[in-house]
Order: structure tokens, then sequence, then C-alpha cells
């Protein structure tokens, strides 16, 4: 795995995966650590992981925006936003925007479809049990 495509002009669709499934965990991560905290202080870190996802979010969107031989303006577009640079595959040859990408081997892609599955699952296992013991998610 290539860490530095991460810093490239463009960034394939599976290493896009990848870091949607780093913010994923490091979203469950931090919600573990925001229980042990009072209001203020839970609040305040999201405040600071919002920024962070919201900046690197443009960051990569632009990044694979650029794979897909698009201006980077388009990360601004509502739903277009989000549907294409998940599942549109880059031309996977050079473009204006600089070389084509790597792509992570078979094995990264299976580790990584496994590690998208299983807090997904574990999200809607938690969500139903809640609707089942009667849990109100409409109140923070």
């Amino acid at each position: 795995m290539d860490w530095n495509a991460f810093g490239a002009q463009r960034l394939s669709r599976s290493y896009y995966w990848l870091y949607l499934i780093i913010l994923l965990y490091g979203g469950l991560v931090l919600g573990l650590i925001e229980l042990a905290f009072s209001g203020d202080t839970a609040r305040n870190i999201d405040y600071a992981w919002n920024a962070i996802t919201f900046a690197s979010a443009i960051l990569f969107g632009i990044s694979r925006m650029h794979d897909l031989d698009k201006s980077g303006w388009y990360v601004l577009i509502p739903i277009y936003n989000t549907i294409v640079p998940l599942f549109y595959k880059g031309n996977g040859i050079d473009n204006r925007f600089g070389p084509a990408p790597k792509e992570l081997s078979d094995k990264h892609t299976n580790i990584l479809k496994w590690l998208l599955i299983v807090p997904l699952v574990l999200i809607g296992l938690i969500f139903f049990a809640g609707l089942a013991l009667g849990v109100d998610f409409t109140t923070p």
C-alpha cells in the first residue's frame, strides 16, 4: 500500500474508499473517547473532528475529481460530489492533472471491503437493537 498516494494530485477510487474507511473508524473511535468527557469537551472534540473531516473531504474530493479528468470545482455540486467519486472509475491514463494514480492490490481491496462491511453491520445492529429497546434517537 502506497501512503504517498494520498498526497498526489489524483486519487484512485480504491484509495478514496480507504480514506472513507479511515474516517469511519476514526469517527467510531472518537465517539467512544467522547463518552469519557462532559458536554462541552465532547462538543469541542466534535467540532475539531468535523473541521478535519470537512477539510480533508474537500481536498480528497478534488484529487478524486482530477482522476476523473474533471475540475475540482465539481466537489461543490451536491449529490454529484458524493456519487461520482465513490462509484466512477478513473480512466487509468495520464491526464491534464498528472499521471494515473496507483490502485490498491486485490488483497488490500478485499481487506478494504471487509473493513467497510463489519462496522456498517455493527452500526445497523446497534440501531435496530435501540429501536427494539425503545431508545429515542430524536433527542441528542
